[in-house]
């Protein structure tokens, strides 16, 4: 096992909890249909670009896997965070 140094680490961690976060957002706001069509967040297909209505159900849909998404870049970023305890050989301690 390599050891990550500790600024990467938090860097990375830090990064994937705010991506995170923000994909559970977006999984939220489309799933109560309150995710208004733009040029950045949601589904945009030929097909749910067509009307709002279209769009509100394609994100709805779409917001159980967006937010499994997001659950596991936050689980993972704070699993990066809190990081395992390393002994002085740099191998993984129990």
């Amino acid at each position: 096992m390599v050891a990550v140094p500790l600024p990467v680490r938090l860097t990375i961690g830090v990064l994937l909890i705010v991506l995170g976060a923000a994909l559970l957002t977006i999984a939220v706001l489309g799933l109560r249909r309150k995710l208004r069509r733009n040029r950045w967040a949601g589904v945009r297909t030929a097909a749910s670009l067509r009307s709002e209505a279209a769009f509100a159900v394609a994100n709805q849909v779409a917001a159980a896997p967006l937010g499994a998404a997001g659950g596991v870049g936050v689980v993972g970023g704070g699993a990066l965070v809190a990081g395992a305890p390393v002994s002085s050989a740099g191998r993984w301690r129990p």
